[in-house]
């Protein structure tokens, strides 16, 4: 009886170490935007963003700075073409997205991510929202856009449902397209489908967010944007349950030089049993970019030496992330 069970638990820790195994999120990432205060590239490639009137705000956790907001009117995201962009294999590409309004010009379509300035270039990839199922002939054949009836959709992935867009309300989209099947889906949940053999997502057009690159068509986007990622490969279904499951996900762990390598470590001192002084310790300050404190009750800093008032006496776990000008980062935590 004991053998018996010593053999199934060995089996079940191989199965959780398969399964474990097959959930990287870091593997085939080539572009990765979490908007942290900026559009950088947080992938290792170097696929930074310019910026146009675009802001940021608190993401879906209130983290402040972590989200990049679109007015759908003149603000957007350009990411220069790169060769890492073109995807000539395998494909995907996932993001969260809130939608608070809808585009109101010519076919008034609702550009979220787009690469090629057409619907119908061949290589384009999109990520996207209009009401084009919902009326008749199409959405370019009527004056207004039907608010009550708009769908996410993306490229060769024909709708599979009718679950139409709730507005002020964050989504996770997720596309992936592996050679023969590209696959959509909304909240875990599939939502296209479709078959297409051995398509080219390659062009060489910039990337934008927040719009389509035609002056007649622009397709703004009015909504919010977080966490997009890129990968040269087609996501497994665990990966995408991953992406979906409303958690925060860590940055991908990417090796830094050593010359570039920061430290988050640091000490203390308490006053008055309630008020703390907070001090980094390291002696190099100029190469810091950007500090984010986390006190344990709820409230948060990015000066580099804070002091903080509890409210309460008690043990709190203190957090900060620092991360220098070259895009290393380093995380300490200290109770």
């Amino acid at each position: 009886m004991k053998t018996n069970r010593f053999i199934l638990l060995l089996l079940l820790v191989s199965i959780f170490n398969n399964l474990a195994a097959q959930i990287n999120l870091n593997t085939g990432l080539v572009a990765y935007y979490p908007f942290n205060g900026n559009a950088n590239d947080e992938s290792g490639n170097n696929n930074n963003a310019t910026t146009v009137k675009a802001t940021f705000i608190p993401d879906r956790f209130g983290k402040p700075n972590s989200a990049c907001a679109f007015n759908g009117k003149n603000n957007y995201i350009r990411i220069p073409d790169d060769a890492s962009l073109h995807f000539k294999k395998g494909f995907s590409i996932s993001a969260w997205v809130m939608v608070k309004g809808f585009y109101e010009g010519t076919c008034h379509g609702n550009r979220i991510i787009m690469k090629g300035s057409t619907d119908y270039l061949n290589g384009n990839y999109m990520l996207t929202f209009d009401d084009n199922h919902s009326t008749n002939g199409g959405n370019c054949y009527t004056n207004d856009p039907d608010k009550k009836r708009q769908s996410f959709y993306a490229p060769n992935a024909a709708p599979i449902t009718n679950d139409y867009i709730v507005t002020d309300k964050w989504y996770s989209l997720t596309y992936t397209y592996d050679g023969s099947n590209a696959l959509f889906y909304v909240d875990c949940k599939l939502q296209g489908k479709g078959t297409i053999s051995n398509y080219n997502f390659s062009n060489n057009y910039d990337l934008f967010f927040g719009k389509m690159d035609n002056s007649q068509y622009p397709y703004w986007f009015n909504g919010l944007l977080d966490e997009v990622r890129m990968y040269n490969r087609a996501l497994s279904k665990d990966e995408i349950l991953a992406l979906c499951s409303n958690k925060p996900i860590q940055a991908p762990d990417i090796p830094c030089p050593k010359a570039t390598i920061v430290t988050a470590k640091f000490d203390f001192n308490i006053s008055n049993c309630t008020t703390t002084a907070f001090n980094l310790q390291t002696t190099v300050t100029k190469n810091i970019k950007t500090i984010q404190w986390f006190f344990g009750d709820g409230t948060t800093s990015n000066k580099l030496s804070p002091v903080h008032t509890y409210q309460k006496k008690g043990n709190y776990k203190v957090k900060t992330i620092v991360t220098n000008k070259a895009g290393c980062a380093d995380t300490f935590t200290r109770q």
